[in-house]
């Protein structure tokens, strides 16, 4: 994403580079459970994972390229 887009009146968020962009927002809740999908190949999540990971939380974490159904998102609530 760049600067521009972030700036869009729709979208802006004061802060929001010196948090660590979207990772850095996504960790602001700490290490509770999140499904990110349809990341695609240009949404870094390595960072977050890597905290995750860290902190002894990688389960709580779950990340997909690709969206996922509805199906997808159920199963994953009813496991928690």
């Amino acid at each position: 994403m760049d600067d521009e887009t972030m700036v869009a009146p729709d979208l802006f968020y004061p802060g929001f580079y010196r948090l660590g962009g979207f990772e850095g927002i996504g960790l602001t809740g700490g290490a509770t459970p999140k499904f990110l999908h349809n990341t695609g190949s240009q949404f870094s999540t390595t960072h977050m994972s890597d905290v995750y990971q860290a902190v002894g939380a990688g389960g709580r974490l779950r990340v997909a390229e690709a969206a996922a159904s509805d199906a997808d998102l159920a199963k994953w609530v009813a496991e928690l």
